[in-house]
């Protein structure tokens, strides 16, 4: 079997050179006629190659040392395209109302006082009230008791010349009275009675008109805040011929 195609394929190789010369003596060959080539093809049957086993079948030759191509890193946000916050605006700080604004010196010094610390014994709600008396017993000359006293006679004794009963001056009507005046420390007045009458309602009624003009009074200093919660006053008002004295 294996000589018959060897036989075939010698006639196709010898038939294929006798037609290639022939075409090159024709081209060349002057006033020698040329017919047309014709050409036959002759198929053969050739062998058919045999199939290596699939465990000698080479890898795709792709497959093969292929280097893995690196993944593409990550695009970083560029620092342009980040967004930028506005700046934020800072309000000026609104200066601060001072609570003494408009107020006169009166009100000034009832302000410190109320803000002043109150002494231990004072802010306990059980502690009994200290209590302190002026008038019949003259203070000490030179303390805070007696200049506090000689402040308030002058306030008094001012308004009283400026209230004086119009009655009573226009009637002689004169007279004397004594008076419990009660003062807390931030000089505001408590309480005011008749602790003996002049024997004229119109005076009696004058004198408790004028203490009320009068008030509000002046804080107590720090040193009569530590020991005194209330203060009282017993004095005696005289209304003689248009004039207040106590």
């Amino acid at each position: 079997m294996l000589s018959r195609d060897r036989l075939r394929l010698g006639a196709c190789v010898a038939i294929a050179v006798a037609l290639h010369l022939a075409l090159f003596f024709g081209a060349y060959l002057p006033g020698i006629p040329t017919a047309p080539a014709v050409i036959d093809a002759v198929l053969t049957t050739m062998p058919r190659p045999v199939p290596l086993p699939e465990a000698e079948a080479a890898p795709p030759v792709a497959a093969l040392d292929a280097p893995a191509e690196p993944e593409p890193p990550a695009a970083s946000p560029s620092p342009e395209a980040a967004p930028v916050a506005p700046p934020q605006q800072i309000a000026a700080p609104t200066p601060p109302i001072s609570p003494f604004a408009g107020r006169d010196v009166a009100d000034l010094a009832r302000a410190v006082a109320a803000t002043a610390t109150p002494s231990s014994e004072s802010t306990n709600e059980h502690a009994p009230l200290r209590v302190r008396r002026l008038g019949r017993v003259a203070p000490p000359p030179g303390t805070d008791f007696a200049y506090y006293l000689a402040s308030w006679r002058r306030k008094v004794e001012r308004i009283g010349q400026l209230n004086y009963p119009r009655e009573a001056r226009a009637q002689g009507i004169v007279g004397s009275l004594r008076l419990l005046v009660t003062i807390t420390p931030d000089g505001a007045l408590d309480d005011v009675r008749v602790l003996e009458t002049s024997g004229h309602p119109l005076l009696d009624d004058a004198a408790l008109r004028i203490v009320r003009l009068a008030a509000p009074y002046a804080p107590f200093p720090p040193t009569m805040r530590a020991t005194t919660d209330v203060l009282e006053i017993e004095r005696t008002w005289r209304f003689l011929n248009s004039r207040l004295s106590s």
